[in-house]
Parts: C-alpha cells; sequence; structure tokens
C-alpha cells in the first residue's frame, strides 16, 4: 500500500534518496526548504517512494516489481499529480527514476500522458576537488553592478525590470522567508534592468548540498554574464561549506559549456522522461518531435489530427493549452502532406489556414519544410487569389 506521509514523517523516506544523491530536491523536500509531497509503500522499512515538488518534477526511487504495488502508484499519479497539473493550469512535466528498471514500467504506467524520453547532465562543484575560475571578478563590466539578492534587495530593488521574476523563482521555496534564511543568488544590473540572475534552489542545510538556477535575458545573452552569476554563487556557496549541483539537459550547450567554464566537473548523464500535463500540448510536441527529428510526417500527421479533434469539441483543454495558441495546425499539416506529395490535401490546408487569417504565405517560400508546396504550380494559384 503506498502511504502520504506528514511533513513530520519525511525523514522515513530518507534511505531511499540514497539512489539518486544527486538531486538535491529530494533532501530539501526531506528538510521542508522546498514544498513537496511524498509516498512510501511501508512506514517501518520502505523499498519504494515517490517525491513529487508540487509543479513539474517527479521523483520515483525503489522496488520496481510489485505489480499491484505499481497499480496503486499509477492511481497515484492520475488521481493526485497529473490530475493537479491540469486544474492548476502548469505546463511541462519531468519523470526522474533510480533503478533504470522502471522506464519501460513507466512508459507503459503513463501512456495516455505521451512521454518522451531525454537525457540529462549532472555537474557539481565540490571545493575539494573543484578549481573556480580565476578571474570572473574582472571579467565584469563597468556598466554592470552585482548585486547579492537578500532581504535588502527585495526591501529596496524592487522597481527593477525583471525584478517578478526572481521573485516568481523564489516561490518554489516554502516561504521568501525560508528563502532569506536558506537561500541566496546574485543578479547582474544594467541601468534599472536585471540582465541575469543566478539563485540557489534545493537547498540541504544538513547535507551541505545546493543547486543553482540561472537565467541570462535575451538582449544580454553571449556576453558571459551567466559565468559571472555563477561563479559569484559557487564563490559564496563553497566559502559557506556546500556542495554545487547544476543539472542540465544533454543538448543545452550554452549551459554545460558555462558551468564547465566556472568550474564544474562532470558527474552523470540520466535518462529521465518528460511530457506536458495538457494533452494537446503533447501531441503537438509529439507532432513536432516527428516533423524536425524522425521526418515521420505520417506520424506527425496523426498528431496534428487528433489536435484538430480537440479544437472541434467542447474540451476545456483548448483554453487551457500553453502552446496551442502559437501553433497553426492546418499550416503545419499542409507541411506534412506536402512533403508526402499529397498535395491535394496539402493545398486543401494551407487553404484552411489562409482562410484562418495566415498571412505570411511570401515568408514559406524560403522555409525547407515548405519547398514542396512552394515550387508546386498550385502555390502561385493560391498566392493570386490570396492578393
Amino acid at each position: 500500500m503506498m502511504k502520504e506521509l506528514s511533513p513530520e514523517q519525511f525523514e522515513r523516506a530518507f534511505p531511499l534518496t540514497k539512489q539518486m544523491s544527486y538531486n538535491s530536491v529530494l533532501y530539501a523536500i526531506i528538510e521542508g526548504t522546498h514544498s513537496g509531497r511524498i509516498w512510501i509503500n511501508e512506514l517501518s522499512n520502505p523499498s519504494l517512494a515517490l517525491f513529487w515538488d508540487m509543479d513539474r518534477r517527479f521523483y520515483l526511487l525503489g522496488d520496481y516489481s510489485n505489480n499491484e504495488q505499481n497499480k496503486k502508484l499509477q492511481h497515484i499519479l492520475e488521481t493526485i499529480v497529473f490530475e493537479h497539473g491540469l486544474k492548476n493550469h502548469l505546463s511541462q512535466w519531468t519523470f526522474h527514476y533510480a533503478p533504470l528498471d522502471w522506464e519501460e514500467i513507466l512508459l507503459e504506467m503513463i501512456v495516455d500522458y505521451l512521454p518522451l524520453k531525454d537525457n540529462r547532465l549532472y555537474y557539481q562543484f565540490d571545493y575539494k576537488d573543484c578549481q573556480l575560475l580565476d578571474d570572473w571578478q574582472e571579467n565584469l563590466k563597468p556598466n554592470f553592478e552585482l548585486l547579492f539578492i537578500n532581504e535588502s534587495f527585495f526591501e529596496n530593488k524592487n522597481h527593477l525590470k525583471h525584478f517578478d521574476r526572481i521573485l516568481s523563482e523564489i516561490s518554489y521555496w516554502q516561504s521568501r522567508e525560508m528563502f532569506l534564511q536558506y537561500g541566496y543568488g546574485f543578479c547582474l544590473v544594467d541601468d534599472k534592468t536585471i540582465a541575469a540572475w543566478c539563485l540557489g534552489e534545493y537547498v540541504s542545510p544538513n547535507h551541505k548540498k545546493i543547486e543553482v538556477g540561472i537565467t541570462t535575458y535575451p538582449p544580454f545573452q553571449k556576453q558571459g554574464l551567466a559565468t559571472i552569476t555563477g561563479s559569484a554563487f559557487v564563490d559564496y556557496s563553497i566559502k559557506k561549506g556546500y556542495t554545487v549541483g547544476w543539472h542540465c539537459w544533454e543538448n543545452n550547450i550554452p549551459s554545460l559549456k558555462t558551468a564547465e567554464k566556472i568550474g564544474f566537473k562532470f558527474v552523470k548523464k540520466y535518462p529521465v522522461l518528460y511530457g506536458w500535463y495538457n494533452k494537446i500540448d503533447g501531441l503537438l510536441v509529439h507532432a513536432w518531435n516527428n516533423i524536425s527529428k524522425s521526418k515521420n510526417y505520417r506520424k506527425a500527421i496523426s498528431f496534428y489530427q487528433q489536435v484538430l479533434a480537440f479544437q472541434k469539441s467542447t474540451s476545456p483543454l483548448i483554453k487551457t493549452s500553453h502552446l496551442l495558441k502559437k501553433v497553426n495546425v492546418n499550416l503545419y499539416l499542409a507541411a506534412c502532406y506536402g512533403q508526402l506529395r499529397e498535395f491535394d490535401q496539402a493545398f486543401d490546408f494551407l487553404q484552411k489556414a489562409i482562410d484562418s487569417g495566415f498571412k505570411g504565405l511570401n515568408k514559406l517560400q524560403k522555409n525547407k519544410l515548405f519547398e514542396p508546396l512552394s515550387s508546386h504550380p498550385n502555390w502561385q494559384n493560391i498566392a493570386d487569389n490570396k492578393e
């Protein structure tokens, strides 16, 4: 039987964290610096635990062989975790698991939520065997001011642009007071704009662990600002005796390069499942992956057709989708049918896209995805009629 623990009982799940010691969030939830819920299979000697950070990350550790237990786990995921995500209009979720034997079971268990597989990387900065970038302070440009994010910052700097983004980031803590007690961070300010920040997350005071949350806003990217805020954060952390963790997706080259430049050492690559709480968003992501990665246009069409079915219904998922408003489904169906040289269907959907307000026909001529259509005689006919 899976039992949810009260915060006072969270310590019972601690023995299982050894299987995923590279994720500080487990310790942060147990110690109460981060919001979360925990389920275990037995109070006295648990062999299975599910951690949930109340937002987008789930962590499953332990025994995968008990079918009855797994059914109860599935019930928790469907009726509590995913239901919460839908009701609160959350976007993406990521499922961490250990051992790896869970993967096949989870792919079947949550198949309705359209899971995808990817890899994440874990870097670590330990003052015992890592060397911080020597000249990081010298790289600070005169027009930028490096600020320590503490109580004074919140009281005196709330006029800065992007201040609200920092408030949003620390909202994952139990409270602002909890952040001020155990957390910290640094930001770079250009005039009245926060250009970049690095904040501590998932801090474990008992085990001296903390992880990095880091952002540089688009106008300021590729100027080395993340290296400066990250270095300032690490410098402060190691003086407090903390080991600092850095997680990123395997294909996030800028992130991993920044970690390496600061002085982090690569520890491991690990697989995760990820997806979207809203099924429409999941369908759109699957469709695009089939276009951009596998070139499986037929399969992409099947996903887009399911989205069209939702659009014709009265499903509440339409209003809460994070991606649907950004995607012209008819347009991408036209592209997919064009790639398959099924031009009747392709131009039918292209016309539907135009009828629904699409006005960027000329720009599509330079898009390789639409090349079979733009080189077809019917293209000019549609362009002439549009004019």
